[in-house]
């Protein structure tokens, strides 16, 4: 997860150098509608993937309170949480992605 939290602090400081021309970090509907009275750009931060999370789902909320909106289980790959479009099988979600 260190990898992961060093790339958003710097994904972060990055989007803040750019809130002088307009765009802005959106976490909710209203930030959106926002920046786009101000004809500015929202950006919404997610993931194609939760493998990162590891296997505490409290990590959760830690991503969220960093900004990330959007996720998906799993992407290309098999993760800890479900079957990637990328194998051949299809178990779907597993026990801790139900969770």
């Amino acid at each position: 997860m260190c990898q992961v939290t060093t790339e958003l602090a710097d994904l972060f400081d990055r989007l803040r150098k750019l809130e002088p021309t307009g765009v802005r970090l959106a976490t909710c509907v209203r930030e959106i509608r926002n920046a786009k009275a101000k004809e500015g750009i929202a950006v919404v931060l997610g993931s194609q993937g939760a493998g990162f999370l590891g296997l505490d789902l409290n990590n959760l909320s830690f991503f969220a309170g960093l900004g990330i909106r959007t996720m998906q289980p799993a992407y290309q790959r098999r993760n800890q949480f479900a079957d990637g479009c990328g194998e051949e099988t299809d178990v779907e979600l597993s026990r801790l992605g139900v969770q």
